[in-house]
């Protein structure tokens, strides 16, 4: 590893977001500094072997491979804070899955909001962020929580083609929104898993799956009606059919739409504007949103 670029770098990263936080809020102002971001990112892929950045302060630290995609690169430069959204749907002694586990940035955070007597069972059929996953439980001591597996969560059981949208450690779907490369990953349904394992609970699920959130749910019927778990799911990346098909399995299976999760509040909304992208999904942008069972 090129040591003393590497420090050079991040002491430069450190002044930066001095300067941004000083700034922050004056646009006219802050405008007018010049941006070091691309430059950063630059030299991240030059010298970046991999290794762990604090996520927020006081919070968990992240295992970053090395070859970073995108987020790997705003977590590095601009560093991050787990959502605050984590409090209020995970509790100690959970059992929670985590679909889609890309970096940790809801596993870690989740694994310590559960606690030793709680469970995260994190899904990510890709290598090297799975490699990443357990490095990230080890350091900050979720070895016992945290159990991360290295299949995809589908609609069937059994192997399909999964789309890596970015190099390395980019994400990934199944749902056919990428041509840069796939590989045959295994499939699980929730359904399946929680019978193999012999799960009666289940508190908390969260999905991020870039698009294929639909699946998910398809094969997490049983599961929904059963377990009656807390929700959170990504949207933005699915087509209109899709998101239709998700209000109506989601609403049927007695759930309500709490509302978006947007930089630290949440939105009120409802299945009927999330079905048809109008109101505040009218923008079309990828966000969070938060279900929870009726009742």
């Amino acid at each position: 590893m090129a040591f003393d670029p590497l420090r050079k770098l991040f002491k430069e990263i450190g002044r930066y977001r001095a300067t941004r936080d000083k700034w922050r809020g004056r646009l006219r102002l802050r405008h007018l500094l010049r941006d070091p971001r691309d430059l950063f990112a630059r030299r991240l892929a030059a010298n970046w072997r991999g290794g762990y950045v604090p996520f927020g302060d006081g919070g968990p630290w992240l295992y970053l491979p090395a070859d970073l995609d995108l987020q790997g690169q705003r977590l590095a430069i601009d560093g991050g804070m787990p959502d605050s959204v984590v409090a209020l749907v995970a509790r100690p002694g959970d059992v929670a899955v985590d679909i889609g586990g890309n970096l940790g940035e809801w596993m870690a955070p989740l694994a310590a909001a559960v606690g030793t007597e709680g469970r995260v069972f994190t899904f990510e059929p890709v290598p090297v962020l799975a490699d990443a996953l357990e490095k990230t439980a080890r350091l900050n001591g979720h070895e016992v929580t945290v159990e991360v597996l290295r299949s995809a969560v589908a609609d069937a059981t059994g192997e399909a083609s999964f789309n890596v949208t970015m190099a390395a450690g980019g994400d990934g779907a199944l749902s056919g929104l990428s041509t840069a490369g796939s590989a045959t990953v295994p499939t699980i349904t929730l359904d399946d898993f929680m019978a193999e394992r012999g799960l009666s609970r289940l508190d908390l699920i969260k999905i991020d799956v870039e698009g294929a959130e639909r699946r998910v749910l398809e094969g997490a019927r049983r599961t929904l009606e059963t377990c009656k778990p807390r929700l959170v799911f990504e949207s933005g990346h699915e087509s209109a059919g899709d998101r239709a098909a998700i209000a109506d399995l989601l609403d049927g299976a007695g759930y309500d739409l709490v509302g978006l999760l947007l930089d630290g509040v949440i939105v009120a909304c409802d299945w009927s504007d999330f079905g048809a992208a109008t109101g505040v999904f009218a923008d079309g942008q990828t966000r969070n949103l938060l279900a929870l069972p009726r009742g």
